[in-house]
């Protein structure tokens, strides 16, 4: 067992969020929230060693300091992390493999519920899901992300308010209601 040193001065947020996903036998990425706020990673290849920490996104793109962080591997080579922005917009930051390399894409930043127009709607009988309008996104409540084989776009849990109503909330680009929350 080698011990290998991935920086020489801290620059992740302490006692912030990490999440991993191990997307291939041989690979293991931690996700973190970095101290100048931005999304920052490192993976580990068999043979290899540890990558060193980098951001992920440019100086712009900013994540919630406090909140958390969900990963999953959509294929062996393709992982999706959700986090929250600065301003509790939801995040998706897709990270392909490239040879050996972990490369992180441009994130995904998705717009929140629409307004609610009026009062809530009566739920209809044995209803389990509905439109999510006029919720929002709870920057302090867990996240979670995955895609079910065979679909295009993955799919978010989060906590969501409204009104003094605390729901689970859930996003998928597929359909009609893109967010909706579970009655």
């Amino acid at each position: 067992f080698l011990v290998q040193r991935l920086q020489t001065a801290p620059s992740l947020l302490a006692g912030g969020a990490l999440a991993a996903v191990c997307p291939h036998p041989d690979h293991l990425l931690v996700f973190a929230v970095g101290a100048d706020q931005r999304l920052h990673f490192a993976f580990f290849v068999h043979g290899q060693g540890w990558s060193a920490v980098a951001a992920a996104g440019g100086a712009q793109d900013l994540i919630g300091a406090h909140g958390r962080l969900a990963a999953h591997a959509v294929s062996g080579t393709e992982v999706e992390v959700a986090a929250l922005t600065d301003s509790g917009q939801l995040a998706i930051y897709p990270v392909r493999l490239s040879g050996t390399t972990w490369v992180p894409a441009a994130r995904q930043v998705i717009a929140d519920p629409p307004a609610l127009a009026g009062a809530p709607p009566a739920l209809p009988a044995n209803a389990v899901l509905q439109p999510a309008d006029g919720f929002r996104i709870n920057p302090f409540g867990d996240l979670g992300i995955v895609r079910v084989p065979g679909q295009a776009s993955s799919t978010v849990v989060c906590a969501g308010l409204r009104g003094g109503e605390a729901r689970t909330l859930r996003w998928n680009a597929a359909g009609t209601d893109v967010w909706q929350w579970f009655v």
